[in-house]
């Protein structure tokens, strides 16, 4: 059953619209080093939306933004420079984050009841939603997270259970262990390493030529929170 949400009006601030989200924190003080760069960077705003909005987000390589709107079971895509976003696919079935590949396919991980992942570019199908016979929603926990790779394929990141990853024929297979914290992840630039969120740990795995995975190790350990809820890369290939 679709939500009742608000018109894509709401997008624009105006002066009805009095039930803003709390500004984010400011971050605290922070040592200028190699990896960190200059301090003194702040937090701004540059959209919000009432509800559980702008899940996994993505770059575009024209300096936007493409996240799944969890609320209003679509894809949305913002454009910072304006403040303002506009629906680009429909019908995603409560969209947990977005991932686009080096070839350029579009993938969405659908978290309502039905779970899979669906190619929306080029073309739109469905990818998988199935693991060993049963439907994806079997396998409990909540889908989070999604890295889609140059063969055709998706990392899946599902708190408390783990790490999947369905390969380009739609076949699901299950990795790790003891990575029921899964959340954020992201492929490496070169796709050879994995990097996954676990709890307050960020795990990585070396990526087989099929896609498997294997050398499970701890990566590093977050210094704030309890727990990851994305990751990222940016073009120098920082995590």
């Amino acid at each position: 059953t679709r939500p009742n949400v608000r018109s894509l009006e709401s997008v624009r601030r105006s002066a009805a619209d009095t039930q803003e989200p709390p500004e984010p924190a400011a971050p605290g003080p922070a040592t200028p080093t190699p990896r960190r760069g200059a301090a003194g960077h702040t937090w701004e705003v540059v959209w919000h939306w009432q509800g559980n909005n702008a899940d996994g987000p993505i770059a575009t390589e024209d300096g936007k933004l493409l996240f799944a709107n969890n609320d209003a079971s679509n894809v949305m895509e913002m454009d910072p420079a304006t403040g303002l976003a506009r629906i680009v696919y429909e019908d995603v079935n409560t969209g947990g984050a977005v991932s686009r590949s080096k070839n350029g396919a579009l993938f969405v991980l659908s978290a309502g009841v039905g779970a899979g992942v669906t190619q929306l570019e080029p073309q739109r199908k469905l990818l998988a939603d199935t693991f060993r016979g049963e439907p994806l929603d079997c396998v409990g926990g909540t889908p989070n997270d999604i890295s889609a790779d140059a063969r055709g394929g998706v990392y899946i990141s599902v708190s408390g259970v783990g790490v999947f990853y369905a390969n380009p024929q739609g076949v699901v297979s299950q990795y790790g262990n003891a990575v029921t914290g899964a959340n954020g992840i992201i492929l490496s630039p070169d796709e050879r390493t994995l990097y996954v969120t676990n709890g307050p740990v960020v795990v990585a795995f070396d990526v087989q030529p099929d896609g498997s995975l294997t050398n499970q190790r701890d990566f590093g350990k977050l210094q704030g929170g309890t727990g990851g809820a994305g990751s990222a890369v940016d073009s120098e290939g920082r995590l």
